[in-house]
């Protein structure tokens, strides 16, 4: 049997990545070793999802901070400079006099 599919995605279901342990400790696994401990038991309730959601949520999170002292900076920029130099610059977000 093959099994084509990453393994990081198949382990976050409990009956795959017992699967995928079971296949580990057998000498049958091929390529790059797992990104989880095979030798933990498996818990068949565990969300072993939620690591990676809870990180994607701390990664948007981090971003989303970034981009905003980004933005304010260079709004802070654009304040400081001479404002005629904009003057024929087409901003159609802003109302014309």
């Amino acid at each position: 049997m093959i099994v084509v599919g990453d393994p990081t995605v198949l382990s976050l279901d409990p009956l795959w990545r017992s699967f995928l342990n079971y296949i580990y400790d057998n000498d049958g696994w091929t390529g790059q070793p797992p990104t989880w401990n095979p030798e933990t038991p498996v818990n068949e309730n565990a969300d072993y999802a939620k690591v990676f959601r809870d990180r994607a949520v701390f990664d948007m999170n981090d971003f989303t901070r970034k981009m905003e002292e980004l933005t304010l900076a260079a709004v802070d920029a654009d304040d400081s400079d001479d404002m005629d130099q904009d003057a024929n610059v087409d901003r159609p977000w802003r109302d014309l006099e």
